[in-house]
């Protein structure tokens, strides 16, 4: 890591989070918002741009610092040295420093230079003698290759106050002089934003001024200023690679793939941690739940076809229905129900057999009429209430209550990330975060198998016990079809020769199909178009404290 005085790139991301973090305990702590400590801002910002006929844009930028009580060893300005918005190629700036010099009397020398990520950096001051409040810094360069020919004029679409300054700026004021202005556009706010123009523009034959009260923090002011055809010099553009975002640094991508890395290893070893501990102890029966109910525990209570025609099987298997082959239709089958047949039913069984049988004997194409998803959705929640009357599944109660604690655990998950970034003063990028944040989220999953949402432990044991008890020849037909393992049913016979139908189980999955998806309980974008937005053209950039 870098132990450069220099604080460059942009503003952390977590910095409004974790200033809400440091209030919010500071009025606990305290009883009152006191004790603040000084934010650093920008008191004056004052560019002075000049484009000759030669087409080189030579900006002279005063910036007046407020550093408040910390000290600090001087300014860090960074100047983009691309421009333009292609996904892969980026126009190439040449940007020449002239000159550096401090009117208050503030050490002014370029300490640090460097470019990288199309940016040249620049760490102006003396790490050995560093400064408290309010400075001025005068900075002059030029650059070639900012004017471009757009139809049938010549264009500067430039960022005179860059949007990767994290702190507030006030009284900012651009002065462009050229020789000859035909129209301007000029907005203002944060990066990509379009709708807002500046607050006060006026345009002159050859000069343009533009001014802000106040720019809050990351917001800057861009101008697309058309010059008349001829009057400037355009050089033919070159082009480079896009440049990669600031955020990307190569210890950055070494934590990610690192974290890409722990989270399948983890995610492994606890789950088999997980099943090791759900096989502990004694065996439960899958059969002390209908055989719905227990399909419905093997695909986390999302309601199946397969769960169905396991129904109907356990309930011709008990004498509740019969079925015969469709007289016109090979693939078809009929169900009839059994008058007086005295077999107790569930609420889900009376639920499923009222549809079914709500005009008398039945076929596929009535069932479609009669099985809807509201039906469906009934039937569903009846078996999750009997999973829960079993033991297999938590109430309702204790759902919204884990719910609730799973919530505070995934806040627990977030929140100390840009706090954590905060007290890393820079030294973390966003990739660093990202995979914080992936650890932490991996963690989450794997505590949240602990929170009381879904089955229960006796669910899960119960749930083993009928994936291996799929290989027991004494398994009933119906809990073979509802745990989905139709094929070993290929060789049954007698009343019940439509289970092992193969082509029946795919019509009677296609029909319902579409009303079991909608009965199951589920989990836009704009876009932009083109114009002049803040931060879209070249220059800008950003700095800050070093």
């Amino acid at each position: 890591m870098s132990t450069s005085p220099f604080r460059l790139g942009p503003p952390h991301w977590g910095r409004p989070l974790a200033v809400i973090a440091t209030a919010a305990a500071a009025t606990l702590l305290t009883g009152c918002g006191a004790g603040w400590e000084h934010e650093d801002r920008i008191t004056s910002f004052s560019v002075e741009a000049d484009l000759a006929e030669s087409g080189t844009l030579t900006m002279t930028e005063a910036i007046t610092y407020d550093f408040g009580v910390e000290p600090s060893a001087g300014l860090a300005r960074e100047i983009p040295t691309t421009a333009g918005d292609g996904w892969l190629l980026r126009r190439t700036l040449d940007v020449d420093v002239v000159d550096v010099e401090s009117p208050s009397g503030a050490p002014a020398e370029i300490e640090e230079r460097s470019e990288s990520h199309g940016h040249l950096n620049l760490g102006i001051g003396d790490s050995a003698n560093e400064v408290t409040g309010e400075h001025t810094y005068v900075l002059t360069y030029t650059v070639d290759g900012a004017v471009t020919t757009e139809d049938a004029h010549e264009e500067l679409y430039w960022d005179f106050v860059g949007t990767q300054w994290g702190i507030p700026i006030n009284d900012p004021d651009v002065v462009l002089t050229a020789p000859a202005i035909d129209d301007v556009v000029c907005v203002s706010g944060e990066e990509g934003e379009s709708a807002r123009s500046c607050h006060s523009v006026t345009v002159d034959a050859d000069s343009v001024t533009m001014t802000e009260p106040r720019l809050p923090a990351g917001q800057g002011i861009t101008a697309r200023v058309n010059l008349p055809a001829g009057s400037v010099d355009v050089t033919e553009p070159s082009y480079r690679m896009r440049p990669l975002p600031l955020w990307v640094t190569p210890s950055g991508i070494a934590s990610l793939l690192a974290a890409l890395v722990f989270v399948p290893l983890w995610l492994r070893a606890a789950s088999a941690v997980g099943t090791r501990l759900d096989r502990l102890g004694r065996s439960v029966d899958p059969t002390a739940v209908s055989p719905a109910a227990a399909g419905l525990l093997t695909t986390n209570e999302k309601i199946r076809p397969e769960h169905l025609m396991g129904m109907l099987v356990d309930l011709e298997e008990r004498g509740a229905l019969v079925s015969r082959p469709h007289p016109d239709d090979a693939n078809d089958w009929v169900f009839e129900p059994v008058p007086a047949h005295g077999v107790p039913l569930s609420r889900a069984e009376e639920l499923f057999v009222a549809a079914m049988f709500r005009d008398g004997a039945c076929d596929l194409a009535s069932i479609q009429e009669t099985l809807t998803a509201a039906r469906i959705r009934q039937i569903r929640e009846a078996l999750v209430r009997e999973l829960q009357h079993a033991g297999f599944a938590h109430r309702s109660l204790v759902r919204y209550l884990a719910a609730g604690l799973a919530l505070v655990m995934l806040f627990a998950v977030v929140i100390p990330l840009p706090i954590i970034g905060e007290f890393a003063d820079g030294a973390l990028t966003g990739l660093h975060m990202a995979a914080l944040f992936i650890v932490n989220f991996t963690l989450f999953i794997s505590l949240i198998s602990f929170v009381p949402i879904g089955a229960t432990r006796k669910g899960r044991k119960a749930k083993l016990s009928l994936s291996a008890a799929t290989n027991d020849p004494d398994l009933p037909a119906s809990y073979l079809l509802s745990a989905g393992d139709a094929e070993r049913l290929s060789g049954i016979g007698g009343a019940l020769r439509f289970a092992s139908d193969p082509d029946f189980h795919r019509r009677w999955n296609s029909t319902l199909q579409v009303p079991i998806r909608s009965a199951n309980p589920s989990a836009s974008s704009g876009g932009s178009g083109g114009g002049t937005s803040v931060g879209g053209g070249g220059g800008g950039g950003g700095g800050g404290r070093r």
